[in-house]
């Protein structure tokens, strides 16, 4: 068993035994967005897939030639839709402005969805902000919940995944974050409720940004993990 040892995390280390926070991981849907669990049941239906205990990515990665373009076709044009009614999380805006103009973290989204529906949030929501490169979509490969989106954006940044937070709403977001050894942070909703008793390893549960906020102002202790913990298919979100 890999276990992860409990550590303080603040923004700005002054004590022995503090872990200064470098940065932030985002999910998109559902976390800095109002959930569309219909989404889901869309890209199903459209790839014939209803009732199936199989990924929705990896689906399409069996695929070949023609099949797999068009596949990937159909779920894109689900997700396209879905961004035009996509609305943003309670304080999201907020928050954004206190770390760019409180704190010296990094921040970027790490999505299973396409690039399109990002740079709507970003452009329709969020004034046109910012992220830190790398930006992670669906194009790196392995996805979430593989941990190496996460461990990526850490070498990119040169920073440890022990002084990082990834913020999601989905077992695929809890699953990678653990695996890479990142504090965990859950935006609750009403499809995810089960997630608190299920993932144990979450440190916080936050139904508005405003919380991260005050989170992040006071500093938290991040729980024990075990990094050997790994989700089955019937886990993912997409």
């Amino acid at each position: 068993m890999l276990l992860m040892p409990a550590r303080r995390l603040v923004l700005k280390a002054v004590k022995p035994g503090e872990t200064q926070i470098s940065g932030i991981v985002f999910d998109m849907d559902g976390t800095l967005t109002k959930p569309q669990s219909y989404m889901f049941k869309q890209m199903r239906q459209a790839l014939g897939i209803v009732g199936k205990k199989v990924d929705i990515l990896d689906y399409i990665g069996s695929l070949d030639g023609d099949k797999k373009i068009v596949a990937a076709k159909k779920v894109e044009d689900v997700e396209n839709q879905a961004m035009i009614d996509m609305k943003p999380q309670n304080g999201v805006n907020t928050l954004f402005h206190f770390m760019r103009e409180n704190t010296n973290l990094k921040f970027t989204i790490c999505t299973r969805n396409n690039m399109a529906p990002v740079d709507y949030l970003l452009e329709h929501y969020l004034d046109g902000l910012q992220l830190n490169d790398p930006i992670i979509t669906r194009s790196f490969e392995p996805p979430k919940p593989s941990p190496l989106p996460l461990l990526h954006i850490c070498k990119s940044w040169n920073v440890g995944p022990e002084t990082m937070i990834m913020v999601g709403d989905s077992r695929d977001d809890m699953f990678a974050g653990l695996q890479a050894g990142f504090s965990l942070v859950l935006m609750k909703h009403k499809d995810n409720a089960h997630l608190v008793d299920e993932i144990p390893e979450i440190d916080y549960v936050i139904n508005d940004f405003r919380q991260l906020i005050e989170i992040l102002q006071n500093g938290f202790i991040s729980r024990p993990k075990n990094q050997d913990t790994r989700p089955t298919h019937q886990d993912t979100k997409k």
